[in-house]
């Protein structure tokens, strides 16, 4: 084993009370096929378990920076549980295979808070891809003639996100800190049923974190013709593409050179079209 990898399942102790209890049990029940030399696994257990919480509050700390990037996913979880009960997220399978697989842990975060019955999934997606933007995530076909910005990402959620979303926000202070403290203040109402399923239509949304860009709504024409470009395409497949949703190619290199010059996506002039 690597230094790289001990330091990780180092980390996952210090969150994870549980997991590090059961590296002290018993390490290969755990830690699987992992190649671990005996005199490591005596090196993680050599030191007093307790010493490995003896920080309280890391948990808490961690939680409180998760949640500046999903407020309002936070304000309707609260609804039905505590915030607290999101301290859960640290002995989930999604943070013990991110810290494993390096992904950013407001990622995991996002894709664990989309399982619960208590959040608006809709909701979680949209700021799980406004998360993803931060990070300049790149798409599949980045190495493409044409492909959406690394800025943009395109949704289809419950219809009345967006309105909720913005409404949430605008109830909330705008420092982070501020933020965090409003939602860890909020009365929970201990209504614990699981979210009906909704019968909304959906509507479409576009998350542009570009410098001009930002977060709004679009057609529907222009999302089917923008989802294409995910995973890349060449000239002609852009031609194809857009004739089959009725452009015509005059009417395509318009639009694409339109979108490429609001940001929402990269035209890669290295690469042949």
């Amino acid at each position: 084993m690597n230094a790289k990898d001990l330091q990780k399942i180092v980390v996952r102790m210090l969150f994870d009370q549980t997991f590090c209890d059961s590296i002290y049990k018993d390490p290969t029940a755990v830690l699987g096929d992992l190649p671990i030399a005996a005199k490591t696994y005596e090196w993680l257990r050599r030191a007093d378990r307790r010493r490995w919480h003896v920080d309280t509050l890391r948990c808490a700390r961690t939680l409180s920076v998760l949640l500046e990037e999903y407020p309002a996913s936070a304000v309707l979880y609260a609804r039905h549980r505590s915030l607290n009960s999101m301290l859960s997220f640290f002995s989930s399978k999604f943070f013990h295979d991110a810290i494993m697989d390096e992904v950013p842990l407001p990622l995991a975060f996002g894709s664990w808070l989309e399982t619960s019955l208590f959040v608006d999934s809709s909701m979680v997606k949209l700021e799980l891809a406004i998360a993803r933007r931060r990070r300049l995530i790149p798409h599949a076909g980045n190495q493409s003639p044409y492909c959406l910005s690394p800025t943009t990402e395109l949704l289809s959620l419950e219809e009345g996100t967006l309105l909720r979303y913005q409404k949430i926000k605008a109830t909330l202070p705008s420092d982070p800190q501020d933020m965090v403290k409003h939602l860890m203040a909020l009365p929970t109402r201990q209504d614990i049923s699981k979210r009906p399923r909704s019968t909304k239509t959906e509507e479409f949304v576009i998350v542009d974190l570009s410098p001009n860009g930002g977060i709004g709504d679009s057609s529907e024409e222009l999302y089917r013709w923008l989802s294409h470009f995910g995973d890349g395409l060449t000239h002609e497949e852009m031609v194809a593409m857009s004739l089959t949703l009725g452009l015509q190619h005059n009417d395509s290199l318009s639009l694409l050179q339109e979108m490429a010059a609001d940001g929402l996506l990269i035209v890669n002039t290295n690469v042949p079209t």
